[in-house]
C-alpha cells in the first residue's frame, strides 16, 4: 500500500441562490480537500460528492480520513475492498497521485454554458453574446415542452443545446422529451431523462440520450455495458481514474466530461483529465461564480476554459488555515 502522509480540510460552500435541478434543490455543498505527501511527491485532491448523485455520503469519507489519522497507508487499508463504494474518495486520491502532471499541464478546452432551472430567459442570450455556442439547459417535470419548442425556433442556427433532466421525468414526460430531442437537430443530447436504474432507460437508448447519474461508477455497472448512447462522466465522482480513462477511450465520441462544482483543485484536475482524454466534445465546466464569494475559485470562466499556469497550490491550501 502507498506510503506517506496526508492532511485534509473541510469546507462548506453556500450557493448565492439555491441551485434548482430536476432532482432537487441544493443550497450548499460539503467538500474535503486533501494534501498528500508520498514518494511520488506532493499532491492535492478534492472529495466532492454531489448531494443528489448515487455516490458515497460525505460523512463516510470524513470518517475514513479521521480514522487514518494522517497516515496514507492506514487510509488505503481502510478503503480496501470498498473502492467501488467510494468513488469520490478514490477520485481525490487519483488527483493527488497524478498532481505533478496536473499542476504542470497547460490545457484549453471549449466549454458548454449552463442555464439552471429558474434562470431568466435572458441568460441564454447573454451566454450566446459572450461567445458560447453550446449551452446546457436544466429541465424538470414542470418545464413546458410546447413553450420550449417554440423558443427553439428563435435561436441562432449556430447554437447547439444540451438538455439535462437529472433523472426527474416520469416515463410519459420522458418519452415526449426524448422524441423531441431525437427530432430536433439543434439539440446535441438529453441527459438522464429517467432515474438511474429505471427499467425504461434501455428502451430509449438512441444516440442522442446521455447517461449521467447512471454512470458514477461505470466499470461496476453491468446495466450500461450495452448502452449505445452517450455517457457523462464527472471526474470528481467517477472513482479511480486509470481504469475509467481506459473505459472512456474505448468509447470514442461518446463521452462528455462535466463538473460537480469543485474548488480550483478539482477543477484543475478535471480539465487536465479532459484534455488528456481528447474526447472532442465541449466540457461541462460552466460552474464558476455560483457560490457566495469564498476565495476557493481561481480559474476564469468563459466559452473556452483553461488550466492555471504557475499557480501556488501550497499557498492556496494554506488560505485561512
Amino acid at each position: 500500500m502507498p506510503d506517506g502522509s496526508f492532511q485534509f480540510r473541510r469546507l462548506r460552500r453556500h450557493f448565492k441562490n439555491p441551485l434548482q435541478t430536476g432532482s432537487g434543490t441544493v443550497s450548499y455543498v460539503d467538500r474535503l480537500l486533501l494534501r498528500v505527501e508520498s514518494p511520488e511527491g506532493l499532491g492535492w485532491g478534492e472529495i466532492a460528492p454531489w448531494p443528489t448523485f448515487p455516490v458515497e455520503k460525505f460523512a463516510e469519507d470524513l470518517d475514513l480520513l479521521e480514522a487514518a489519522k494522517g497516515n496514507l497507508t492506514a487510509l488505503y487499508a481502510g478503503i480496501a475492498g470498498r473502492e467501488e463504494q467510494l468513488p469520490c474518495l478514490m477520485a481525490a486520491l487519483a488527483m493527488a497521485r497524478n498532481w505533478s502532471v496536473i499542476q504542470s499541464t497547460a490545457a484549453s478546452l471549449p466549454c458548454t454554458g449552463l442555464i439552471p432551472i429558474g434562470a431568466p430567459t435572458e441568460r441564454l442570450k447573454s451566454l450566446y453574446e459572450a461567445g458560447y455556442r453550446s449551452i446546457k439547459i436544466k429541465i424538470s417535470p414542470e418545464t413546458n415542452l410546447v413553450a420550449f419548442e417554440t423558443k427553439i425556433t428563435t435561436l441562432p442556427s449556430d447554437l447547439t443545446l444540451r438538455l439535462d433532466a437529472n433523472g426527474s421525468l416520469p416515463p410519459e414526460r420522458a418519452r415526449d422529451w426524448i422524441h423531441f430531442t431525437q427530432d430536433t437537430p439543434q439539440i446535441e443530447f438529453l441527459e438522464q431523462p429517467l432515474a438511474a436504474g429505471h427499467p425504461e432507460l434501455l428502451q430509449h437508448s438512441g444516440s442522442k440520450i446521455a447517461l449521467d447519474e447512471s454512470v458514477t461508477q461505470p466499470l461496476a455497472s453491468l446495466t450500461i455495458e450495452s448502452w449505445p448512447g452517450l455517457f457523462i462522466l464527472k471526474p470528481a465522482l467517477c472513482g479511480d481514474w486509470e481504469p475509467v480513462a481506459a473505459w472512456a477511450k474505448a468509447r470514442p465520441g461518446r463521452v462528455v466530461l462535466s463538473s460537480a462544482f469543485e474548488t480550483a483543485i478539482g477543477r484543475q484536475a478535471g480539465l487536465v483529465w479532459a484534455a488528456a482524454l481528447n474526447l472532442n466534445r465541449a466540457v461541462g465546466f460552466d460552474t464558476l461564480n455560483y457560490f457566495e464569494p469564498d476565495g476557493w475559485e481561481m480559474h476564469n470562466s468563459g466559452p473556452v476554459v483553461k488550466t492555471l499556469d504557475g499557480f501556488d497550490w501550497e499557498a492556496y491550501w494554506r488560505k485561512n488555515l
